[in-house]
């Protein structure tokens, strides 16, 4: 399905159109228009938490996991790898132990009449002729009859109930079986066992897809398979302690009559414990529900839906997969229908006993389950390493099944031995059926098209059971040439056929992973590795001239070139043709290509506009239509509202395909421009370019270095960790990143490669601050690896080709990390490349209005392009304003501000930036506007801690600059700033104890220090004291070189200031030791409580290192000397209110 936007000039709001997808069938037009749903609602904001809609085939019709979430945006909260193998430990053992020994008890019950004819059931119920091919057939007529509609109620009712009923039925018809007395009613009883069974296998699929990924499928379809190996084996030991029961009974009844009874039983068991579904599974919490249907998202397949769907039923029929996985289905059960009930006459026919003979089945059962664990666990481990093998391993699993069968067909009846191992060697074909499964469940989306396909599927299986038996003739027993011709001919047509059928891989769009879409209708689905068979084969060539959903679906409507966003194009490809004969596009777009489907070759392509897809060409773009260039210079009027003499001409003459980013070069003094210019003014139709020509000599022979690749610095569940925590630390305050669309392309990087739209630049970048902001440290080695991976490939794409919003992007990481780690040096140069990137780049004018709905990833959406402005230009005005600098300053800018959202401060940075717009030196000092701006400043409430720090830092600025400008500060104001920097200080201590890294936790302490001493009030220095101890918790949480000299030069601060008020008491103590001889001691100081003196002899540390001036300081030892004939302690009149100079010790330290 597609949802597009209608874009209005007129219009504030936006109408948001939901449309429902379309499959072959052209009823689904008619459909689609009755669940059209439209919601109004302002510009999309990266920030805000967007309704974002759920694609759905049809109004109502989603999957059952929706019913977890409110909407797509709630899927992409990480899932912890470990959380996520605990969960995944937990379900097996809530799912495979009863599937396991449920198709134990399957298997079993179906070799037991292979048992009962060693046993005599033959003799007992005097069958003759074909009558026992008849009984081992009829088995499956019944499962044939029942196979479609039990595959229905699979979709309407819970699956545990019905699986777990429906074994108590075949268990309780089995026990009958042991009542028959003649032909007519043993076929009537194992008929109805046989539609009870029917469910079994489709069941155990749908159970696993709904619990498993992909990659995991396999795997435990493997080992409930095994099962079946399993099963034969313990059917051989219960056939050999059945047949030694000298009971009244013969020894084939008590096989029905024990079996049925333990089938009876365990149907009982899986009724009450086996879970029905993820969604409604009681051993889960809601938290685990939720990320064990979060994990099925990236499959595309959902969970489960209850709705029947008439349209995917069509689908179903037309799609070619469907009659292959029948045939494969078929020729891969034709041997079975023989062995499982030939397999114990054909050991007997080796002149084995009938009790030898049932315990020969045991070795044969461990063959296929051990052969059923090698397949699926090489199949996971190649799956692992990003290949999809299932079709090799079925292939590679039939090949001992054929050398088997041709030495049962030519070794000599005297090779009693060699036989016998060849019979061993017809097991592992049930490794290739198990791949089978995996590959119908993995193939095929949409709840009622797989269980259709899975009905199908399971129709082939018993049409070839149904036909096995009966190549086994009763005149060539015991060797069964034809028999064992047809397991030689059926698996080599299982061989040619597996060769066609190829897997398919789901791409990760969330809005689309619980919509119940099926493979065809759902854009994510592609062919990975092997052929399409719709278009490589002749037999199926009429299906793929089928209308497909481009020719069902209306086009999303585009600009009429005027740019008031209006709808003029709403057609199909087909109907775009004017009638004309519908021709295979020359060149397809990539998105097309990696799904193979078909491509109009236009630039947004049908399929692409519908599906929200990011349209592009590989090599040799084609010529864009008319249309599109019409809405290409709609897009460039809208983006540039300046030079409308330059617009004018570029709508009306030439080529109009140019990018936006040359679009914004045409100036009036560029060389560049005016070439262009004067190419469409002499001929219109063939000007030139706009291009570079004669820039220079062009002897540029320099190639960039090969990048390195971010998936040899970091696996996969370390780039996860990380930038989880980026995501929660950075991103709320520097929100400049689409966080669902990097998660998801994190998962496709080291998945699936190609398909990642996220350069390793912005990854190594994300990367190396969530390493910062990691609590234990444990990834801080690769650091240094990262940031020279980050760096060397900005040098290159900046250099090398123009940049994109993506660049600037991971300019802004650098930016962040260098501000952390280096010197402001490095900050500012990085904090001016970016500002000049987005100049480049033109994010400080205002997006079109024309792009309809931009991609998380487009240069062209709004919000990102706001963000990214907002925070560069924030970043190089405060590294200037504090380094001393001048900032880049853009002309021109017309970027509005962005919108905010839920659990986001980004605008209130921006806010606050807005506010300190005044400390730009370059600005003329105005009576009134520092006492304004730190009015505006006191007001301001900082909603995220990160904000209080740089308001605090803000307000230090603001002093330095109004104390240049007016020495005499009113104590008003001193106030506000000592508040604010007060504040700053709390918030510095809580972000040290959360671990926080930010620069202001280390600048706002020391600089506090600095301004309080400058002050060099009572007010100020007596909370001097909390400032030093916020500075020294700092440095105990980092400890890092930078921090211990920050905290040494801070004290040392404080000394030259505590030596300044002690040169300041001498010299009070000297004017008052002259007129002691002759001035008796105040009165008011005989009352006053003798304090004790603070030592003033010691040497402190550090005031060696202060130049000396003889002239004006006389060293301590004088002080003190002059300070003994003193009756009034001037130290502790200038230091009793200060509690930083009373902590002075003597040695110095504080």
């Amino acid at each position: 399905m597609g949802i597009f936007k209608r874009s209005n000039a007129n219009a504030a709001t936006h109408e948001e159109v939901v449309v429902g997808s379309s499959s072959t069938s052209p009823e689904r037009v008619d459909g689609a228009a009755k669940d059209i749903e439209t919601v109004h609602h302002e510009s999309p904001s990266i920030g805000e938490d967007q309704p974002q809609k759920w694609k759905v085939s049809k109004t109502g019709d989603g999957d059952a996991a929706m019913a977890l979430f409110n909407s797509p945006s709630e899927l992409h909260e990480p899932i912890d790898p470990e959380e996520e193998k605990k969960l995944v430990r937990k379900i097996d053992l809530m799912i495979l132990p009863y599937l396991a020994v449920c198709y134990a008890f399957f298997y079993i019950d179906k070799t037991t009449l292979s048992y009962a004819a060693i046993f005599g059931i033959r003799k007992d119920l005097n069958l003759v002729g074909t009558e026992y091919s008849w009984l081992s057939s009829i088995f499956y007529f019944g499962f044939l009859a029942w196979a479609l509609p039990t595959n229905l109620l699979l979709q309407r009712l819970p699956v545990g109930k019905y699986l777990g009923f429906n074994i108590f039925l075949w268990g309780f018809f089995l026990m009958l079986q042991a009542v028959a007395k003649n032909f007519t009613s043993l076929a009537v009883l194992r008929a109805f066992a046989g539609a009870a069974e029917a469910c079994s296998d489709p069941a155990f699929m749908l159970v696993t897809a709904m619990w498993y990924t992909r990659r995991q499928q396999p795997i435990r379809m493997g080992l409930w398979y095994t099962a079946n190996g399993f099963g034969i084996a313990l059917g051989g030991l219960l056939g050999f302690g059945i047949g030694n029961i000298k009971g009244s009974l013969p020894s084939w009844k008590y096989e029905f009559i024990i079996i049925g009874a333990l089938c009876c039983i365990w149907g009982i068991v899986m009724f009450i414990l086996l879970p029905d579904s993820p969604v409604t599974a009681k051993g889960l919490s809601q938290r685990e529900k939720r990320i064990a249907v979060e994990r099925m998202r990236n499959d595309q397949t959902g969970v489960e839906n209850k709705h029947f769907k008439w349209y995917q039923v069509r689908e179903a029929f037309l799609d070619p997969k469907i009659y292959l996985f029948f045939l494969l289905g078929m020729v891969c059960n034709i041997p079975n229908g023989g062995i499982s009930n030939f397999g114990t006459i054909i050991i007997k026919g080796f002149g084995f006993s009938t009790l030898v003979t049932t315990l020969m089945q045991i070795p044969y059962g461990f063959i296929i389950a051990v052969s059923i664990l090698v397949c699926v666990y090489l199949n996971d481990y190649m799956s692992r390493k990003g290949r999809q093998t299932r079709c090799y391993f079925i292939l590679l699993f039939l090949l001992p099944n054929i050398a088997g069968a041709f030495g049962l067909r030519f070794l000599p009846q005297s090779h009693q031995g060699g036989r016998l191992a060849c019979y061993y060697l017809t097991g592992p074909y049930n490794a290739a059926f198990c791949m089978i499964l995996s590959m119908t469940t993995a193939n095929t989306a949409g709840h009622t098209k797989k269980v259709l396909t899975n009905g199908v599927l399971f129709l082939g299986y018993c049409t070839g059971n149904i036909a096995g038996p009966f190549f086994y003739k009763t005149d060539q027993s015991p060797t069964y040439e034809l028999g064992i011709w047809s397991m030689i001919v059926s698996h080599l047509i299982e061989f040619v056929v597996s060769m066609q059928e190829g897997g398919l891989e789901g791409r990760d769009l969330d809005s689309t992973a619980f919509s119940d879409m099926t493979d065809r209708e759902n854009m994510n689905f592609r062919l990975p590795t092997l052929i399409d068979i719709s278009h490589r084969s002749r037999f199926f060539h009429h299906l793929s001239e089928l209308p497909q959903m481009s020719d069902a679906i209306p086009a999303m409507p585009t600009s009429n070139g005027n740019g008031n966003g209006n709808s003029n194009s709403n057609v199909s490809p087909r109907e775009a043709s004017q009638g004309q004969k519908r021709q295979r596009a020359k060149q397809a777009c990539e998105p097309c290509r990696l799904r193979k489907r078909r491509c109009d070759g236009n630039q947004p392509c049908n399929m692409c506009t519908q599906f929200e897809y990011k349209c592009y060409f590989e090599k040799h773009p084609r010529k864009r239509s008319k249309l599109v260039e019409q809405h290409a210079i709609a897009d460039a009027q809208l983006t540039l509202p300046a030079h409308a003499d330059i617009k004018a001409e570029a709508a009306s003459n030439g080529p109009t395909t140019e990018d936006l980013s040359k679009m914004r070069a045409l100036e009036a003094n560029s060389g560049i421009a005016f070439t262009r210019l004067l190419g469409m003014k002499l001929d219109p139709s063939s000007g030139p370019k706009l291009f570079t020509f004669g820039w220079n000599l062009g002897k540029n022979t320099y190639q960039p270095p090969p990048a390195v690749d971010i998936t040899t610095i970091l696996d996969r569940n370390q780039m996860h960790a990380v930038a989880r925590l980026f995501f929660q630390n950075v991103h709320p305050i520097y929100g400049f990143l689409d966080k669902e669309w990097v998660m998801k392309c994190i998962s496709r990087r080291w998945i699936r490669p190609e398909e990642c739209a996220v350069p390793d630049h912005i990854l190594c970048g994300v990367a190396a601050i969530g390493i910062l902001f990691s609590p234990d440290g444990a990834l801080v080695t690769v650091l240094p690896r990262l940031v020279d991976a980050q760096k060397q490939a900005l040098e290159s794409t900046s250099t090398m080709q123009p940049p994109n919003l993506m660049d600037v992007q991971s300019w802004i990481l650098r930016c962040l990390a260098l501000r952390v780690t280096d010197h402001p040096h490095a900050t500012w140069i990085a904090t001016c490349t970016t500002m000049h990137l987005v100049e480049s780049v033109g994010l400080q004018l205002e997006a079109s209005t024309s792009v309809l709905h931009p991609a998380a990833n487009d240069s062209n959406n709004p919000e990102l392009r706001r963000r990214a402005f907002w925070i560069a230009r924030m970043l190089n005005s405060w590294v200037s304003f504090e380094y001393g600098r001048t900032r880049v300053a853009l002309r021109g800018i017309t970027a509005q501000l962005p919108t905010s959202g839920e659990s986001d401060y980004t605008t209130d940075y921006i806010n606050l930036y807005s506010i300190s717009c005044c400390l730009d030196p370059e600005q003329s000092d105005k009576a009134g506007q520092w006492e304004e701006f730190l009015s505006q400043l006191d007001a301001y409430e900082p909603p995220h801690d990160g904000i209080a720090l740089s308001k605090a830092n803000l307000a230090l600025c603001g002093y330095r600059r109004l104390r240049l400008a007016n020495p005499n500060l009113s104590p008003d104001v001193i106030n506000k700033i000592i508040n604010i920097g007060l504040g700053g200080l709390d918030a510095a201590r809580r972000m040290a104890e959360q671990g926080m890294p930010w620069w202001h936790v280390a600048n706002v302490p020391f600089q506090v220090i600095c301004v309080f001493l400058a002050m060099d009030g009572r007010e100020s220095l007596s909370h001097l004291s909390t400032a030093m101890r916020t500075l020294e918790f700092v440095v105990e949480r980092f400890h890092t070189v930078a921090m211990k000299e920050a905290l040494k030069t801070a004290r040392f601060l404080v000394r030259l200031s505590k030596r300044r008020k002690d040169e300041d008491s001498e010299v009070l103590g000297l004017s008052l030791q002259k007129a002691a001889a002759e001035d008796p001691a105040p009165e008011n100081l005989e009352g006053a409580q003798p304090q004790k003196k603070i030592p003033n002899g010691s040497k402190v540390d550090g005031m060696d290192e202060l130049p000396r001036d003889p002239a004006t300081v006389s060293s301590n030892e004088d002080w003190n000397m002059d300070m003994l004939d003193s009756q009034f302690d001037w130290n502790y009149f200038l230091t009793n209110d200060i509690p930083a100079f009373g902590t002075i010790a003597p040695d110095g330290t504080m």
